[in-house]
């Protein structure tokens, strides 16, 4: 009888702790999944403000928060969306520090006089916006792969509707901003008018109002990714 009651204790641990345990994991996916989904919200509003003048700041705050939760709740999902987070991360880094590069290496050109005349400030004012442009689309897919194994058919679809929008949209800007950045390197390089400089900034600022496109449809991708998990389409493991 006592040797009975032993197994019979020890039966009882060993299935207390397993429910212990199975409560303990579930608590924390609970965790992970509430972390991905609050994640979500702050991109979508971070998206939502990222091409309103000045605001565009607080969008960038909220991008870098949800970007910390999404890398926090990943644990809740499959191995492949960890990587592909995690890969997400990787793109991200390279394209900020290229970009950084790109942008001081432009600076450092003009600043030593290589840029003296109108032609030679075109040129290298050109090559530098097309390297700028490569590394934004290549920075977009860090957009993409944070989400990608959590997402829905349907937001998978909106999410690259997103990014080949933002490939057009740069494209345009950039073949609409060249031939005005032309005229004001000839008036400011060979006719000192500083005045041509404001006009050119005032313009450019107005057509970075195209990007509120871009950034709409990556916010409405991403709600479609939280709609995904909140109605059980998306399932943790």
């Amino acid at each position: 009888d006592q040797s009975n009651g032993q197994q019979e204790s020890e039966e009882f641990r060993r299935g207390y702790e397993s429910g212990k345990s199975r409560a303990s994991y579930n608590n924390e996916t609970r965790k992970a999944v509430d972390r991905t989904k609050t994640g979500l919200g702050l991109f979508i509003a971070g998206l939502a403000l990222l091409w309103i003048p000045y605001i565009q700041y607080l969008g960038t705050l909220l991008l870098f928060i949800g970007a910390i939760l999404l890398i926090l709740g990943r644990i809740a999902f499959s191995d492949k969306h960890r990587i592909y987070v995690g890969a997400s991360v990787l793109v991200y880094i390279i394209t900020f520090f290229a970009a950084i590069v790109i942008t001081l290496s432009l600076a450092g050109s003009i600043l030593s006089g290589s840029a003296n005349t109108a032609s030679s400030f075109i040129a290298l004012f050109r090559n530098s916006i097309i390297a700028l442009l490569v590394v934004a689309a290549f920075g977009s897919v860090a957009y993409l792969l944070i989400v990608w194994q959590i997402s829905t058919e349907s937001a998978k679809a909106l999410l690259l509707i997103a990014f080949i929008a933002g490939i057009v949209i740069d494209a345009v800007v950039f073949f609409l901003i060249m031939p005005t950045m032309s005229n004001v390197a000839v008036q400011v390089i060979d006719y000192h008018n500083t005045g041509a400089a404001n006009s050119a900034l005032n313009y450019f600022n107005s057509l970075k109002l195209i990007d509120a496109v871009y950034y709409l449809l990556f916010a409405f991708a991403y709600y479609r990714v939280y709609q995904g998990i909140e109605s059980g389409q998306i399932k943790p493991v």
